[in-house]
């Protein structure tokens, strides 16, 4: 491996044991989460919206990983989509 690509590692993995990095770790687990339900139930984000009285931009923003949330919201979506247990 070239020298940019393991400095490159070395600081992906510096990242990652951070707050922010395990912050990024749990909205990209979310996101995983909530996609694949949505692929076995066929619903659109409009669906999922509509079933946890969330904003649609929201359920867009959770699905590319890009949303903060707290764990009342992301109740509110894993009830909607039928993940309870």
């Amino acid at each position: 491996m070239g020298t940019r690509i393991t400095f490159m590692l070395k600081e992906a993995e510096k990242f990652r044991n951070t707050p922010p990095g395990v912050a990024l770790q749990l909205r990209l687990g979310l996101a995983q989460i909530v996609s694949q339900r949505m692929d076995e139930l066929r619903w659109t984000p409009i669906a999922v919206a509509k079933m946890s009285g969330l904003e649609e931009s929201y359920i867009d923003e959770v699905l590319h990983a890009n949303a903060d949330f707290t764990t009342e919201i992301a109740g509110k979506l894993l009830f909607a989509l039928g993940l309870k247990d």
